[in-house]
């Protein structure tokens, strides 16, 4: 519906029903217009002897005039200011651009035997109703030098970072081994990526005695806590950057930060104080 500004004439019929004592809503339904409308004019156009419609008509159409004469912004403006919001993605916590993997004709990643897939995975997993179900990736570094392993737990996001000496199966499963083994009591599953740094998987289950279960291939969202760490974790970390010297002092310095970041999802807590059952000082400081 196309508005249309008060005529003079409604102006008058405006002041008369007011002299009437009509309300608002009642005037409204006399000039089949929106209560708000008439509220507005009366509240906009009053002078100091109160509503008069010859005025009001005056200061409504000064009030237009003084909006069409206003600067506008130029064309030349305009690619300024496109041209520093062009830039602005660069300061955001993900800077790189949205790829989406639409389609892969067929698959090159080696098979991994005695896999089973997610779809055999309990459906307390996907509710993230109990804690002890976690997610696991390797992060590569810049020109392929170095590589880090990432355990996520899905619940509250918990975070586990390896240091791999190598890439290779058997250094990704003593690592995630070695990450997990003093809370192994809450390593119920693990979901990987279906990629072969985890064909090693049978022993990473026996050790740890839990179930491991894999994700489809281009399908990140199956493993959508793992995922967003990995951003997190870029942030210290960039794509380019090499993590050939990355030491595991450094990794344990970067799971820290984030394992005592409060996140929205989790009401502002921490994932360290959802995985221990516990609050922390500054986090009970914010929340009251």
């Amino acid at each position: 519906m196309t508005y249309h500004h008060l005529t003079q004439e409604e102006r008058y019929q405006i002041y008369a029903f007011r002299r009437a004592n009509f309300s608002i809503r009642q005037i409204a339904e006399q000039l089949g217009r929106h209560p708000s409308t008439i509220c507005r004019e009366l509240r906009r156009n009053i002078h100091r002897k109160g509503y008069r419609p010859k005025m009001a008509h005056h200061l409504a159409g000064a009030r237009a005039q003084q909006a069409r004469s206003r600067l506008r912004i130029t064309a030349k403006q305009w690619l300024g200011i496109s041209k520093l919001l062009g830039q602005l993605w660069r300061k955001l916590r993900r800077a790189g651009l949205h790829r989406r993997q639409y389609h892969r004709s067929r698959s090159h990643r080696t098979p991994i035997r005695f896999r089973v897939g997610i779809e055999h995975r309990p459906s307390e997993v996907e509710s993230r109703t109990q804690l002890g179900h976690w997610e696991g990736d390797t992060i590569l570094g810049g020109g392929r030098q170095g590589s880090v392993l990432t355990l996520v737990e899905r619940k509250s996001r918990c975070l586990r970072m390896g240091v791999l000496p190598e890439r290779k199966a058997r250094t990704v499963s003593r690592i995630a081994r070695y990450r997990l083994h003093q809370i192994s009591a809450r390593v119920h599953s693990i979901t990987l990526d279906k990629g072969s740094e985890f064909v090693c998987h049978p022993r990473m289950a026996r050790s740890l005695s839990t179930d491991i279960y894999f994700a489809e291939p281009y399908k990140p969202w199956q493993r959508g806590s793992n995922e967003n760490t990995n951003g997190l974790i870029r942030q210290y970390l960039p794509k380019k950057m090499s993590l050939k010297n990355l030491t595991q002092v450094e990794a344990d310095r970067i799971e820290n930060r984030l394992n005592h970041r409060p996140r929205k999802c989790l009401d502002y807590l921490t994932p360290f104080e959802v995985f221990n059952n516990t609050r922390e000082t500054l986090t009970v400081a914010l929340r009251g």
